[in-house]
Protein backbone atom coordinates (compact mmCIF):
# COMPACT_ATOMS: atom_id res chain seq x y z
CA UNK A 1 0.00 0.00 0.00
CA UNK A 2 2.70 2.60 0.64
CA UNK A 3 4.42 2.21 -2.92
CA UNK A 4 1.12 2.83 -4.44
CA UNK A 5 0.46 5.76 -2.37
CA UNK A 6 3.94 7.44 -2.64
CA UNK A 7 3.48 6.95 -6.90
CA UNK A 8 0.27 8.10 -6.52
CA UNK A 9 1.90 11.05 -4.50
CA UNK A 10 4.47 11.19 -7.48
CA UNK A 11 1.92 11.11 -9.83
CA UNK A 12 -0.07 14.50 -7.93
CA UNK A 13 3.35 16.46 -9.04
CA UNK A 14 3.95 15.38 -12.25
CA UNK A 15 0.03 16.19 -13.07
CA UNK A 16 0.68 19.71 -11.55
CA UNK A 17 3.95 20.38 -13.94
CA UNK A 18 2.14 18.93 -16.63
CA UNK A 19 -1.16 21.22 -16.51
CA UNK A 20 0.28 24.06 -15.52
CA UNK A 21 2.34 23.35 -12.01
CA UNK A 22 -0.55 26.41 -10.32
CA UNK A 23 -3.85 24.72 -8.92
CA UNK A 24 -6.75 26.32 -10.25
CA UNK A 25 -9.13 26.70 -7.41
CA UNK A 26 -12.20 24.85 -9.53
CA UNK A 27 -14.70 23.65 -7.20
CA UNK A 28 -16.23 20.22 -7.77
CA UNK A 29 -20.13 20.33 -8.47
CA UNK A 30 -21.15 16.77 -8.08
CA UNK A 31 -23.46 15.32 -10.31
CA UNK A 32 -27.20 15.04 -8.70
CA UNK A 33 -27.42 11.83 -10.90
CA UNK A 34 -27.87 8.18 -8.89
CA UNK A 35 -28.17 8.40 -5.28
CA UNK A 36 -28.10 4.57 -4.57
CA UNK A 37 -25.99 3.93 -2.15
CA UNK A 38 -22.27 1.99 -3.22
CA UNK A 39 -21.90 -1.07 -0.56
CA UNK A 40 -18.76 -2.94 0.21
CA UNK A 41 -18.20 -6.42 0.66
CA UNK A 42 -16.15 -7.76 3.37
CA UNK A 43 -14.12 -9.31 0.52
CA UNK A 44 -13.54 -6.01 -0.60
CA UNK A 45 -12.32 -4.30 2.79
CA UNK A 46 -9.86 -5.35 5.24
CA UNK A 47 -12.30 -5.23 8.09
CA UNK A 48 -15.01 -8.18 8.27
CA UNK A 49 -18.30 -7.89 10.49
CA UNK A 50 -19.22 -11.06 11.92
CA UNK A 51 -22.33 -11.20 9.37
CA UNK A 52 -20.07 -10.61 6.33
CA UNK A 53 -21.16 -7.68 5.57
CA UNK A 54 -19.39 -3.99 5.46
CA UNK A 55 -20.22 -0.57 4.29
CA UNK A 56 -18.31 2.10 4.13
CA UNK A 57 -19.59 4.96 6.22
CA UNK A 58 -19.59 8.87 6.61
CA UNK A 59 -18.03 8.61 9.72
CA UNK A 60 -15.60 6.95 9.08
CA UNK A 61 -15.02 8.48 5.59
CA UNK A 62 -14.03 11.65 7.62
CA UNK A 63 -10.59 9.89 9.23
CA UNK A 64 -7.63 10.69 7.36
CA UNK A 65 -5.62 7.83 9.40
CA UNK A 66 -4.88 4.55 7.04
CA UNK A 67 -6.55 2.65 8.91
CA UNK A 68 -10.50 2.32 9.27
CA UNK A 69 -12.77 3.10 12.03
CA UNK A 70 -15.95 0.69 12.52
CA UNK A 71 -18.38 0.85 10.10
CA UNK A 72 -21.98 2.11 10.72
CA UNK A 73 -25.27 1.60 9.58
CA UNK A 74 -25.44 4.55 6.49
CA UNK A 75 -23.53 3.70 3.55
CA UNK A 76 -21.78 6.67 1.74
CA UNK A 77 -24.16 7.38 -2.13
CA UNK A 78 -21.75 7.44 -5.13
CA UNK A 79 -21.64 11.79 -5.39
CA UNK A 80 -20.94 11.20 -1.60
CA UNK A 81 -18.03 9.23 -1.98
CA UNK A 82 -16.64 11.76 -4.57
CA UNK A 83 -17.17 14.56 -2.76
CA UNK A 84 -15.37 12.60 0.18
CA UNK A 85 -12.25 11.53 -2.14
CA UNK A 86 -12.24 15.28 -2.89
CA UNK A 87 -12.19 16.40 0.54
CA UNK A 88 -9.53 14.45 1.48
CA UNK A 89 -7.27 15.01 -1.46
CA UNK A 90 -8.20 18.79 -1.04
CA UNK A 91 -5.34 21.36 -0.20
CA UNK A 92 -4.14 25.07 -1.56
CA UNK A 93 -1.19 23.78 -3.18
CA UNK A 94 -1.61 20.69 -4.29
CA UNK A 95 -0.06 19.10 -1.18
CA UNK A 96 -2.36 17.10 0.69
CA UNK A 97 -1.03 14.90 3.98
CA UNK A 98 0.22 11.64 3.20
CA UNK A 99 -2.57 10.27 5.68
CA UNK A 100 -5.07 11.87 3.55
CA UNK A 101 -3.59 10.53 0.23
CA UNK A 102 -3.54 6.97 2.14
CA UNK A 103 -7.07 7.13 2.97
CA UNK A 104 -8.79 8.28 0.04
CA UNK A 105 -6.90 5.92 -1.94
CA UNK A 106 -8.00 3.46 0.69
CA UNK A 107 -12.07 4.55 -0.22
CA UNK A 108 -11.49 3.77 -3.90
CA UNK A 109 -10.09 0.61 -3.42
CA UNK A 110 -12.32 -0.68 -1.67
CA UNK A 111 -14.88 -0.42 -5.19
CA UNK A 112 -15.63 -2.75 -7.63
CA UNK A 113 -15.27 -1.84 -11.57
CA UNK A 114 -19.29 -1.75 -11.52
CA UNK A 115 -18.98 1.50 -8.31
CA UNK A 116 -15.53 2.71 -9.64
CA UNK A 117 -16.83 3.74 -12.86
CA UNK A 118 -20.44 4.88 -11.35
CA UNK A 119 -17.89 7.56 -9.57
CA UNK A 120 -16.15 8.37 -12.56
CA UNK A 121 -19.21 9.26 -14.38
CA UNK A 122 -19.59 11.56 -11.47
CA UNK A 123 -16.51 13.68 -11.83
CA UNK A 124 -16.33 16.90 -13.24
CA UNK A 125 -13.62 16.94 -15.85
CA UNK A 126 -11.87 20.07 -15.48
CA UNK A 127 -8.16 20.25 -16.95
CA UNK A 128 -6.23 21.15 -14.01
CA UNK A 129 -4.42 19.38 -11.15
CA UNK A 130 -7.02 19.57 -8.34
CA UNK A 131 -9.46 17.62 -10.58
CA UNK A 132 -7.68 15.52 -12.69
CA UNK A 133 -5.21 14.03 -9.93
CA UNK A 134 -8.83 12.81 -8.57
CA UNK A 135 -9.67 11.30 -11.76
CA UNK A 136 -6.59 9.64 -12.06
CA UNK A 137 -7.34 7.69 -8.70
CA UNK A 138 -10.05 6.76 -9.67
CA UNK A 139 -9.11 6.02 -13.46
CA UNK A 140 -6.28 4.06 -12.31
CA UNK A 141 -7.75 1.43 -9.70
CA UNK A 142 -10.32 1.01 -12.65
CA UNK A 143 -7.77 -0.16 -14.81
CA UNK A 144 -6.62 -3.05 -12.18
CA UNK A 145 -9.84 -3.98 -12.20
CA UNK A 146 -11.16 -3.55 -16.04
CA UNK A 147 -8.57 -2.16 -18.51
CA UNK A 148 -10.79 -2.26 -21.28
CA UNK A 149 -13.36 -0.29 -19.90
CA UNK A 150 -10.72 2.58 -18.41
CA UNK A 151 -9.69 3.44 -21.83
CA UNK A 152 -13.12 3.33 -23.01
CA UNK A 153 -13.86 5.78 -20.44
CA UNK A 154 -10.43 7.89 -21.49
CA UNK A 155 -11.75 7.04 -25.09
CA UNK A 156 -15.28 8.73 -24.94
CA UNK A 157 -15.28 11.03 -22.05
CA UNK A 158 -12.00 12.92 -22.16
CA UNK A 159 -11.71 15.53 -24.86
CA UNK A 160 -8.45 18.32 -24.05
CA UNK A 161 -5.50 16.19 -25.55
CA UNK A 162 -3.21 16.48 -22.47
CA UNK A 163 -5.79 14.66 -19.95
CA UNK A 164 -6.30 11.60 -22.58
CA UNK A 165 -2.46 11.44 -23.16
CA UNK A 166 -2.53 11.36 -19.06
CA UNK A 167 -5.02 9.14 -18.63
CA UNK A 168 -4.15 6.97 -21.21
CA UNK A 169 -0.84 6.67 -20.05
CA UNK A 170 -2.23 5.60 -15.98
CA UNK A 171 -4.22 2.94 -18.10
CA UNK A 172 -1.50 1.76 -19.70
CA UNK A 173 0.70 1.63 -16.41
CA UNK A 174 -1.66 0.12 -13.92
CA UNK A 175 -2.55 -2.85 -16.59
CA UNK A 176 0.68 -3.30 -17.64
CA UNK A 177 1.60 -3.78 -13.56
CA UNK A 178 -1.00 -6.39 -13.25
CA UNK A 179 -0.95 -7.98 -17.26
CA UNK A 180 2.16 -6.62 -19.25
CA UNK A 181 1.94 -9.13 -21.87
CA UNK A 182 -2.09 -8.32 -22.15
CA UNK A 183 -1.35 -4.80 -22.26
CA UNK A 184 1.43 -5.17 -24.98
CA UNK A 185 -1.24 -7.66 -26.98
CA UNK A 186 -3.83 -4.86 -26.90
CA UNK A 187 -1.40 -1.84 -27.46
CA UNK A 188 0.17 -3.80 -30.73
CA UNK A 189 -3.06 -4.88 -31.68
CA UNK A 190 -4.21 -2.19 -33.49
CA UNK A 191 -1.11 0.00 -34.66
CA UNK A 192 -2.81 3.02 -36.25
CA UNK A 193 -4.95 3.65 -32.83
CA UNK A 194 -1.90 3.24 -30.62
CA UNK A 195 0.54 4.69 -33.12
CA UNK A 196 -1.22 7.76 -33.14
CA UNK A 197 -2.72 10.90 -31.10
CA UNK A 198 -2.05 10.91 -27.86
CA UNK A 199 -0.23 7.41 -27.30
CA UNK A 200 1.88 7.44 -29.52
CA UNK A 201 5.96 5.25 -29.38
CA UNK A 202 5.51 6.78 -25.64
CA UNK A 203 2.88 4.58 -25.10
CA UNK A 204 5.49 1.92 -25.44
CA UNK A 205 7.86 3.43 -22.51
CA UNK A 206 5.14 3.41 -20.27
CA UNK A 207 4.32 -0.30 -20.96
CA UNK A 208 7.95 -1.39 -20.41
CA UNK A 209 8.81 0.55 -17.55
CA UNK A 210 5.64 -1.07 -15.95
CA UNK A 211 6.90 -4.27 -17.54
CA UNK A 212 10.62 -4.29 -16.08
CA UNK A 213 9.41 -2.92 -12.25
CA UNK A 214 7.44 -6.19 -12.66
CA UNK A 215 10.02 -8.75 -14.10
CA UNK A 216 13.12 -6.88 -15.92
CA UNK A 217 14.43 -9.77 -17.08
CA UNK A 218 10.69 -10.69 -19.16
CA UNK A 219 10.44 -7.24 -19.97
CA UNK A 220 13.75 -7.32 -22.20
CA UNK A 221 12.67 -10.48 -23.59
CA UNK A 222 9.84 -9.49 -24.54
CA UNK A 223 11.20 -6.62 -26.86
CA UNK A 224 13.45 -8.84 -28.58
CA UNK A 225 10.60 -11.60 -29.21
CA UNK A 226 8.02 -8.62 -30.33
CA UNK A 227 10.14 -5.98 -32.48
CA UNK A 228 12.63 -6.67 -35.28
CA UNK A 229 16.08 -4.78 -35.67
CA UNK A 230 14.50 -2.57 -37.85
CA UNK A 231 12.15 -1.01 -35.67
CA UNK A 232 14.27 1.56 -34.28
CA UNK A 233 11.59 3.74 -32.81
CA UNK A 234 9.75 1.02 -31.13
CA UNK A 235 13.20 -0.24 -29.46
CA UNK A 236 14.23 2.85 -28.23
CA UNK A 237 11.08 4.09 -26.47
CA UNK A 238 10.82 0.14 -25.03
CA UNK A 239 14.16 0.42 -23.84
CA UNK A 240 13.70 3.76 -22.87
CA UNK A 241 10.96 2.62 -20.13
CA UNK A 242 12.55 -0.03 -18.90
CA UNK A 243 15.95 1.99 -18.10
CA UNK A 244 14.09 4.44 -16.19
CA UNK A 245 13.04 1.61 -13.80
CA UNK A 246 16.55 0.29 -12.93
CA UNK A 247 18.65 0.56 -9.93
CA UNK A 248 21.51 -1.53 -9.93
CA UNK A 249 24.54 -1.27 -11.54
CA UNK A 250 23.74 -4.94 -12.56
CA UNK A 251 20.35 -4.17 -13.81
CA UNK A 252 21.99 -1.78 -16.17
CA UNK A 253 24.98 -4.45 -17.38
CA UNK A 254 22.14 -7.10 -17.97
CA UNK A 255 20.01 -4.61 -20.02
CA UNK A 256 22.88 -3.10 -21.74
CA UNK A 257 24.56 -6.80 -22.51
CA UNK A 258 20.94 -7.86 -24.23
CA UNK A 259 20.76 -4.03 -26.03
CA UNK A 260 24.12 -5.00 -28.09
CA UNK A 261 22.62 -7.45 -30.17
CA UNK A 262 20.29 -5.08 -31.66
CA UNK A 263 22.45 -2.48 -33.09
CA UNK A 264 19.86 0.55 -31.77
CA UNK A 265 22.43 3.96 -30.59
CA UNK A 266 19.64 6.05 -30.12
CA UNK A 267 18.22 2.61 -27.24
CA UNK A 268 21.81 2.16 -25.64
CA UNK A 269 22.20 5.76 -25.65
CA UNK A 270 18.48 6.17 -23.37
CA UNK A 271 20.00 3.83 -21.00
CA UNK A 272 23.50 5.49 -20.24
CA UNK A 273 21.51 8.49 -19.84
CA UNK A 274 19.31 6.53 -17.31
CA UNK A 275 22.04 5.04 -15.86
CA UNK A 276 24.28 8.33 -15.55
CA UNK A 277 20.96 9.97 -13.74
CA UNK A 278 21.88 7.30 -11.00
CA UNK A 279 25.83 7.25 -10.99
CA UNK A 280 27.32 8.99 -13.87
CA UNK A 281 31.06 7.59 -12.86
CA UNK A 282 30.03 3.82 -13.38
CA UNK A 283 27.69 4.77 -16.15
CA UNK A 284 31.00 6.36 -17.83
CA UNK A 285 33.27 3.74 -17.19
CA UNK A 286 30.79 1.18 -18.27
CA UNK A 287 30.87 3.00 -21.62
CA UNK A 288 34.37 3.00 -22.08
CA UNK A 289 34.01 -0.56 -22.90
CA UNK A 290 31.83 -0.14 -25.98
CA UNK A 291 33.67 -0.83 -29.09
CA UNK A 292 32.21 1.41 -32.01
CA UNK A 293 34.55 4.40 -31.15
CA UNK A 294 31.93 6.71 -33.47
CA UNK A 295 28.74 5.53 -30.79
CA UNK A 296 30.63 5.78 -28.25
CA UNK A 297 31.97 9.30 -28.23
CA UNK A 298 28.69 10.49 -28.98
CA UNK A 299 26.73 8.76 -26.19
CA UNK A 300 29.37 10.11 -23.88
CA UNK A 301 28.68 13.32 -24.87
CA UNK A 302 25.43 12.81 -24.66
CA UNK A 303 25.87 11.97 -21.15
CA UNK A 304 27.92 14.57 -19.91
CA UNK A 305 25.87 17.37 -21.59
CA UNK A 306 22.70 16.13 -19.31
CA UNK A 307 25.39 15.98 -16.15
CA UNK A 308 26.51 18.92 -16.06
CA UNK A 309 22.91 20.27 -16.46
CA UNK A 310 21.93 18.18 -13.21
CA UNK A 311 25.02 18.75 -11.58
CA UNK A 312 27.74 21.14 -13.55
CA UNK A 313 30.01 21.49 -10.94
CA UNK A 314 30.74 17.69 -10.12
CA UNK A 315 30.72 17.37 -14.31
CA UNK A 316 32.70 19.64 -15.62
CA UNK A 317 35.45 18.39 -13.26
CA UNK A 318 34.99 14.73 -14.81
CA UNK A 319 34.73 16.07 -18.26
CA UNK A 320 38.38 17.81 -17.57
CA UNK A 321 39.86 15.09 -15.95
CA UNK A 322 38.79 12.36 -18.54
CA UNK A 323 40.62 14.14 -21.47
CA UNK A 324 44.09 13.04 -22.53
CA UNK A 325 46.77 15.62 -21.61
CA UNK A 326 47.16 16.83 -25.10
CA UNK A 327 43.68 18.00 -24.94
CA UNK A 328 42.94 19.29 -21.56
CA UNK A 329 44.15 22.83 -22.65
CA UNK A 330 41.80 22.65 -25.41
CA UNK A 331 38.59 22.03 -22.87
CA UNK A 332 40.13 24.87 -20.85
Amino acid sequence: MKYVVGSFWLLTVMLAYWLGGTSVDNAYSIASGSQTPIPFSAAQHPHKESNNKFELTKQSALQLETTCQEPTETALTGAELVAETKRLLASAQFGSSMAAVARGYQMVSALNAEQTLEALNLLDLYDDPESMRLVHMFLEHLASLSPLEAMDFVATNLHSARQKEMASFTVLRAWAEAQPEAALDWYLSDPDEANSGSLSHYGLMTLYFSYAEKNIEQAVSSVANRFSKTDYAAIEMAFSGIASSLKTTADFEFVLANLAELDNEKALSRVYLSWASIDPHSALNRLASQTNSESREHIKETVYRQWMYDSPAEASVAYMESAPPAERQSRA
